[in-house]
């Protein structure tokens, strides 16, 4: 999911992971909205509607997590040369 609040753009990964009413969320640090870590959708918010965009992610055999991220460079493109 985006790292940032859209309310306030609070950074998420400083948030709390909380329950809220069945559903693990995370806690933005400025105002306390909290946002579902499976769907990106607000629980509680006092006005207004916001969300975040998931993204996909890949765990691999050794514990690595890759996002995967929109507009994100193709790195099968590049050779070790190119670092």
């Amino acid at each position: 999911m985006d790292a940032k609040c859209p309310h306030a753009g609070g950074t998420l990964a400083l948030g709390d992971i909380e329950d809220m009413d069945g559903h693990v969320c995370v806690a933005c640090p400025v105002h306390g909205f909290m946002f579902a870590l499976d769907s990106g959708g607000v629980s509680v918010v006092p006005e207004g509607t916001f969300t975040l965009q998931l993204h996909p992610t890949i765990i691999e055999e050794s514990g690595a997590v890759s996002v995967v991220l929109p507009n994100a460079i193709d790195q099968a493109a590049f050779t070790d040369e190119d670092f």
